[in-house]
């Protein structure tokens, strides 16, 4: 693998060749960056399924405890300062040195303090083993740490690829690990080790990847110049890891970890599925709504050409994922976690209005507007624990449901929020993507009515998948009747990324090849 070097200039502009060896470079990228995605949680799953088979729900909810405090900590640590070396333009070796000192300096400031309150943490979560699973962690957070640089490094001179293997191999090694303390009857400390050796991998790989070595000086004023950045970068992903993580602090705070081992589980699926169908169409929706963003049209087309397609493809796959839930985790995982199937049927449902918000809030950070995404990111996440504060008691169901009516009833601000922004008025978003939901309804229709017939089956795992065969066939009749347009939106959009265009596409290029109208 070729060593990085660092740069200390970036030019002004570009002649034509350097700007077309960047799209080609970018395009390189994406399949790397969609390669990475996919691969990291399709391993990750099949290992979560093979772990699920050896160990309990009161390991992973131990475990889960510890993966979320290391969260915090990095959401201030790496993402911050990482963040602000790949935004500056130019850079200096005193700006990767300082932050690489500041970097380490503030891990291990934060691990002491966890090391510290860890026996506080155990008391409080009632869990034993807690305290040394909570020393481990800290010390895997200050290894980790000592990469950052390097990956931030690697995603400025944008290679994809080298930060795939990076990733992939420290997964397959962690997996790998994992398992085998699982088979050896290790229990929760086969999920330690297995992200251990992820973490420790990874950064080796970071090392080996990049030519940088970090000398022993602190320049404060090239520090200082990165500071305003990273204390704005920080504030958001503090805001994000609250949204994302910090219900799975208090679900196992006021249950149990047995309780929090089935919600973990369930929202892991739940984010592995999302991941796999928009997260790559977001990453790269960004910098397309970057780039039309004074043309407000186009931007508001391309918004509901992406969104309608992304939408059709996903709706089906959730409620599919929704109809099997308890009968797919249960085959998977075993009979102990079908509370978890019983949690992700819900979960899977709210993935639809998830991803029409991740839509939007994608528009609202391509033209400035991440203000407003961040406000309703903290207003989504403090509903969210008062949810589960009041309703954890009722049980993880009720709590699960409670949570995707709150995903809905926050759709609307969301669209609001799109409308203030770039002035595209919420009914001409829902009336788009009216034959996707409408195909949706339907969906729902026929699963439950197929599923209340009772039918009498030589296994009771088999009535599930029947019923949301009957919701796949609504799903596509209605879609073929009156959602045509979507589909059409749903090929073209793959024949562009497969290079199969017209020749106006191909001359112009995606962001200018969106039709100008709705």
């Amino acid at each position: 693998m070729p060593d990085l070097k660092t740069e200390t200039t970036l030019p002004e502009g570009q002649t034509p060749g350097e700007a077309a060896g960047l799209g080609r470079q970018a395009a390189k990228g994406a399949l790397w960056s969609m390669a990475n995605n996919w691969g990291r949680q399709i391993i990750s799953l099949l290992v979560m399924l093979v772990l699920a088979r050896l160990l309990t729900p009161h390991d992973f909810g131990s475990f889960a405890v510890i993966v979320v405090l290391v969260a915090f900590a990095q959401a201030i640590l790496d993402d911050g300062l990482g963040e602000a070396l790949i935004q500056r333009p130019a850079l200096a070796d005193e700006h990767l040195d300082g932050v690489f000192w500041l970097n380490l300096g503030l891990s291990l400031l934060l691990a002491g303090a966890g090391a510290v309150a860890a026996p506080a943490i155990q008391q409080a979560y009632d869990t034993p083993e807690l305290a040394p699973l909570i020393w481990v962690g800290a010390a895997v957070l200050v290894v980790g740490s000592s990469g950052a640089v390097h990956q931030a490094l690697l995603f400025r001179r944008m290679a994809f690829r080298a930060i795939a293997v990076r990733t992939l191999a420290g997964i397959v090694a962690g997996g790998i690990t994992g398992i085998a303390l699982a088979v050896a009857g290790a229990g929760v400390w086969a999920l330690v080790g297995q992200f251990t050796v992820e973490r420790l991998v990874g950064t080796l790989m970071l090392w080996r990847a990049v030519a940088w070595r970090p000398r022993l000086r602190f320049s404060r004023p090239h520090v200082a110049e990165l500071l305003p950045f990273t204390l704005k970068t920080a504030g958001t992903r503090l805001l994000m890891f609250a949204y994302s993580q910090a219900d799975k602090l208090l679900v196992g705070l006021l249950a149990s970890p047995v309780v929090l081992g089935f919600y973990v589980l369930a929202q892991r699926i739940q984010e592995t599925v999302i991941t796999l169908l928009s997260r790559t169409t977001t990453q790269v929706a960004f910098p397309l709504f970057s780039r039309v963003q004074q043309d407000r049209v186009r931007l508001g087309s391309t918004f509901l050409l992406l969104t309608e397609a992304v939408l059709a493809v996903s709706s089906v796959l959730l409620l599919g994922l929704s109809a099997v839930a308890p009968a797919l985790v249960e085959l998977a995982f075993g009979s102990d976690w079908r509370t978890a199937g019983e949690v992700l049927r819900w979960l899977a449902l709210g993935g639809i209005p998830t991803i029409i918000g991740s839509m939007s809030g994608t528009v609202l950070r391509g033209v400035g507007h991440a203000g407003r995404f961040m406000l309703l990111i903290g207003l989504g996440a403090a509903c969210n624990l008062l949810l589960i504060a009041l309703l954890i008691d009722r049980g993880l169901v009720a709590l699960a449901a409670a949570l995707v009516v709150r995903q809905c009833c926050f759709l609307p601000l969301d669209l609001l929020a799109l409308h203030r922004a770039i002035g595209i008025p919420p009914l001409q978003v829902l009336r788009r993507l009216g034959p996707v939901l409408l195909a949706s309804a339907a969906f729902v229709a026929a699963w439950q009515t197929v599923a209340g017939l009772h039918l009498t089956l030589p296994h009771r795992l088999l009535a599930e998948p029947l019923a949301a065969t009957a919701g796949v066939l609504a799903y596509a009749l209605v879609l073929l009747t009156v959602g045509r347009r979507s589909l059409r939106t749903c090929l073209d959009l793959i024949g562009l990324a497969l290079g199969r265009s017209n020749g106006k596409t191909r001359e112009t290029g995606p962001a200018t090849a969106v039709p100008a109208g709705d």
